[in-house]
């Protein structure tokens, strides 16, 4: 339980107060609450798994940590990168236990898409480089990381097709994909089919990795 308001309230309370406040418009109060919150878990002030009982938590959670990259509430590439990593988890771990919901899957694909810091996540995870620090000035390793999203992306809306067919947000990535593909930008005669099996294979690549990272280690250290 934390103070907060004059009062000893939960985790999860004071999330889903911080993301009401955003939807309220109160989009200053809604960003310090939620860079509040990021610091309360990275500190462990509170056992991230303790507070994840229910799929509506794990909604909950996972909403925050995506708005947290939306709003920015840092500039520090470490913290953006354990921002995107955290979420991802959080996310991935909801569909695990519910793969039939769609508002999961477009969590994770605005997450994807917004956390742009996660292709140094992806880079150890998929052991293209041994430390995150190793990236810079490899862009032959940043673009690598940042394709293997790309079929994580394409994944989860060509699986999902009544997300792209009720945002036209995500219809224009899609058609976007669509170009991308069409000129064999994944390689010659790599057919949709296939890219879709290598986004997939992806997600569990790094699912797997945060997984025992986050859930098991606790290490928020990114």
């Amino acid at each position: 339980m934390i103070e907060f308001n004059g009062e000893r309230q939960s985790l999860l309370s004071i999330t889903k107060f911080a993301l009401s406040e955003y939807e309220n418009g109160e989009i200053t109060g809604s960003k310090l609450l939620l860079a509040e919150i990021y610091k309360i878990i990275k500190k462990k002030s509170e056992n991230l798994s303790e507070n994840l009982k229910s799929i509506e938590d794990y909604s909950v959670m996972g909403k925050a940590f995506t708005l947290m990259l939306q709003l920015k509430i840092t500039n520090d590439i470490d913290d953006l990168q354990a921002i995107a990593s955290i979420g991802y988890a959080i996310i991935s771990k909801g569909i695990k236990l519910d793969e039939s919901n769609n508002n999961f899957i477009k969590s994770r694909l605005l997450l994807l898409l917004v956390g742009d810091s996660l292709e140094y996540t992806v880079m150890l995870a998929f052991k293209l480089i041994k430390f995150s620090i190793l990236y810079a000035g490899n862009a032959d390793v940043q673009y690598k990381a940042r394709d293997e999203i790309y079929k994580m992306q394409i994944s989860d809306l060509y699986l999902h097709p009544i997300i792209f067919q009720s945002f036209d947000y995500f219809n224009q990535i899609k058609l976007k994909f669509d170009k991308m593909m069409l000129e064999s930008y994944f390689g010659n005669n790599k057919l949709p089919s296939h890219i879709i099996d290598e986004g997939l294979e992806n997600h569990e690549k790094l699912f797997q990795y945060l997984d025992k990272r986050i859930f098991e280690d606790s290490d928020f250290d990114f």
